[in-house]
């Protein structure tokens, strides 16, 4: 959300919004604030792509503006947040609260909600996608000359469409060298992955999208424990369940 001043805030989304500007002697031009809105949204995307991460705005229609409100970001009310930000099917929230002077420049308090954990800093405009991005390298990073094989399970899958949706998700993971089917049982497949790192470091990233869900080592629910007899070195070291692609 973008705070000009004299009641002048609009939230960032994909498309040019209205300011409600209410011109007040010696404060920041009114006829300008519509420029403000594209310079921060040019600012956010290209110093996401330079790095490397996909950056989506909201798109603020009747949806959005239904489920969260500038107060709610500015009063750092999360929830809400978190809540309409399901629909884009994203891995993290970054939320911005930017301040701007008469002479256009802006600072900005940073949110990122990843998960359970959160991480708040201050900076200018770019300083989001640039906070973000070394947060997610500093979980996620690997050495290119630490790899590892992992046998992991998949059950869940039930048919030739699904097996494709969940291995063409594993492959697609950047600390994936190498995804191959060890075997198939019934709803279940366990893949052989060449992984950048370590067991941990792949459920860390297997954790950032719902696709993927770990089966719960218990009494109640022992899926993959029983389904797979002793073969050799078959035996999974992670086990989980697809739930479903997340659009």
């Amino acid at each position: 959300v973008i705070d000009a001043g004299a009641g002048r805030r609009e939230i960032l989304g994909q498309e040019t919004g209205l300011f409600a500007p209410q011109p007040v002697p010696g404060q920041f031009d009114a006829q300008l604030m519509p420029e403000i809105p594209d310079t921060f949204r040019t600012v956010l995307l290209q110093t996401a792509e330079l790095r490397g991460v996909p950056l989506v705005l909201p798109l603020m229609d009747t949806e959005d503006l239904a489920a969260v409100s500038m107060a709610d970001i500015w009063g750092d009310f999360t929830d809400p947040v978190v809540a309409a930000s399901a629909r884009y099917g994203v891995d993290a929230v970054l939320i911005g609260r930017a301040r701007v002077f008469d002479t256009g420049s802006a600072i900005v308090r940073w949110t990122l909600l990843l998960g359970d954990e959160r991480f708040d800093w201050n900076g200018d405009v770019a300083e989001g996608p640039h906070g973000l991005a070394d947060r997610f390298a500093m979980r996620l990073a690997t050495s290119v000359t630490g790899t590892r094989q992992i046998k992991l399970s998949v059950s869940g899958i039930d048919t030739f469409s699904q097996y494709g949706e969940v291995a063409n998700y594993l492959k697609a993971m950047t600390i994936v060298e190498s995804c191959e089917v060890r075997r198939v049982s019934g709803d279940s497949v366990i893949f052989d992955l060449m992984v950048r790192g370590d067991q941990d470091r792949l459920m860390r990233t297997i954790a950032l999208r719902r696709t993927l869900q770990p089966v719960v080592d218990s009494p109640e629910n022992t899926a993959g424990t029983d389904s797979w007899p002793p073969l050799g070195d078959v035996s999974p070291d992670l086990e989980y369940h697809y739930s479903g692609t997340q659009q």
